[in-house]
């Protein structure tokens, strides 16, 4: 039933629903956030009717990049966000419900500012998550961003938010939420008859630093060759705790999105140990329907580039840093879990896999793979590029580093800053395969990537406005 639910999910993303009218029909706030050692989470109880398309947004005071999964462990599409590497964030997601849906979970490193909020809307035929306006920030009593629709009768969902002082009328457009779980967060929607920009807008009752990020739910239905199923990292920590690998074990399993058949189904590994260590790279990996995956019930056999993949450093202090990746190019269908294992010991080392499974209806190939390292400190820096040679690609992300980064540029959107030292991403529909920004919040003492594209036999340029978001920093704004 969960295969034919994410089958369900994702046609609708890419062929929409025939509808008259969006319509809001209701939402929710969340009274779960809370934090243990390096990982917070927050959790939201809500059950939309199958169909309904919901936008959730995360207020975090953390300036790590959050994951976002619901209780069967389906992806939520990341969209807008605003980053601040001061330590606040504010990101929307995106996820077309289906029966069984009854909760969201999130996950960030550290930050103790935390509020989550969700609305949910029938009639809509699809979500634009790079919003052209869709983010802001400044400092006023008078919050206000003006997105741009695409069609007539489209809505801009937003959301305001805050650290301090509470939101109040007038608002442009109708207010739908209210939070103050840790942070003062609200959800305001604007609808128009014309295509073009719209304002959205709230009121504070005194002059404070504020943030906005909006998703646009589309009236009509975009298209695209290759749309996102699922992106589920796991990164490491001390006790056990989903998303996961104990940093105590060379061998790591972690729950995946139930896969479908033909799909591409992307890994890049990271792992990060505080010493000089030899490089480590995956030694086996499995996926299957019951855990643990072993050879004796896998259910596709990736494929290990080996050394065009690897990527290893010893940063200016003294730390270790490896990745590498697999891939399987036209997935059986079927897997609930991946079982990894890297080489090495079991020794404390900050291990983490992040796995993108990727939909199109062609044939997918692998166009090309890029590593790079970086040795020296810095707090922005540009590390792996691909040379793509297709005309359209999906490219996933992989790095290990001496600290969490924070923020990477367009046109990589999807991704988390896994606790602690990696962070992983992926772009789709894009021919950009030069080397993205990174930016850190304290600093990096060096850092090993790589860079994996893949391409369909006679691949073409897509519109897509499915997926990609957009990430600002404080005055620069980075759109796709």
């Amino acid at each position: 039933m969960k295969r034919l639910a994410i089958i369900f999910i994702f046609a609708i993303l890419l062929s929409g629903i025939a509808s008259a009218t969006i319509s809001p029909v209701g939402g929710a706030v969340s009274g779960s956030c809370a934090l243990s050692g390096p990982t917070a989470t927050c959790t939201l109880s809500a059950s939309p009717p199958p169909g309904d398309y919901m936008v959730v947004f995360l207020k975090t005071g953390g300036a790590s990049t959050p994951y976002c999964q619901d209780n069967n462990v389906h992806t939520l599409i990341q969209g807008p966000a605003v980053i601040l590497l001061t330590g606040d964030a504010l990101t929307s997601f995106g996820i077309v419900s289906y029966s069984g849906l009854t909760s969201v979970t999130c996950y960030w490193l550290g930050g103790t500012v935390n509020s989550m909020a969700a609305e949910w809307y029938s009639g809509a035929s699809g979500f634009n998550l790079q919003m052209t306006g869709g983010s802001a920030l400044g400092t006023s009593t008078a919050p206000s961003i003006s997105p741009t629709l695409d069609d007539a009768n489209d809505y801009a969902v937003c959301a305001f938010a805050d650290t301090s002082t509470a939101f109040t009328t007038p608002y442009t457009g109708t207010l739908r939420q209210t939070t103050s779980t840790g942070a003062t967060m609200v959800i305001v929607d604007n609808t128009s008859a014309s295509t073009g920009a719209i304002t959205v807008s709230a009121t504070l009752a005194s002059s404070v630093a504020w943030k906005a990020a909006c998703v646009e739910l589309r009236t009509v239905a975009p298209t695209a060759q290759f749309t996102e199923v699922q992106f589920t990292p796991v990164g490491f920590i001390a006790t056990a705790g989903p998303p996961t690998c104990l940093y105590s074990s060379a061998t790591c399993t972690w729950q995946i999105q139930p896969t479908v058949a033909g799909t591409l189904l992307a890994v890049v590994f990271s792992d990060h140990l505080d010493g000089s260590a030899p490089q480590r790279t995956i030694t086996t990996i499995y996926d299957c329907a019951t855990s643990p995956c072993t050879s004796g019930n896998t259910i596709d056999t990736f494929t290990l580039p080996g050394a065009t993949c690897q990527a290893y450093v010893v940063d200016s202090n003294s730390g270790s840093q490896s990745v590498d990746c697999a891939y399987v190019l036209s997935g059986a269908g079927g897997a609930n879990y991946i079982t990894a294992t890297r080489s090495g010991n079991t020794s404390i080392e900050r291990q983490g896999y992040a796995v993108a499974e990727v939909s199109c209806s062609c044939t997918f190939v692998l166009d090309a793979i890029g590593t790079a390292t970086v040795s020296t400190a810095a707090n922005t820096f540009n590390i792996t590029s691909v040379s793509i040679t297709h005309t359209n690609d999906v490219i996933m992300q992989g790095l290990a580093g001496g600290v969490a980064p924070s923020i990477i540029t367009a046109p990589y959107y999807q991704g988390e800053s896994v606790p602690n030292h990696q962070g992983f991403w992926l772009a789709l529909n894009t021919n950009n395969g030069a080397a993205p920004t990174i930016t850190t919040s304290n600093g990096l003492n060096g850092a090993a990537g790589n860079a994996l594209a893949f391409s369909a036999t006679g691949g073409t340029p897509s519109t897509s406005k499915i997926s990609p978001g957009v990430k600002i920093t404080p005055g620069v704004k980075v759109t796709p």
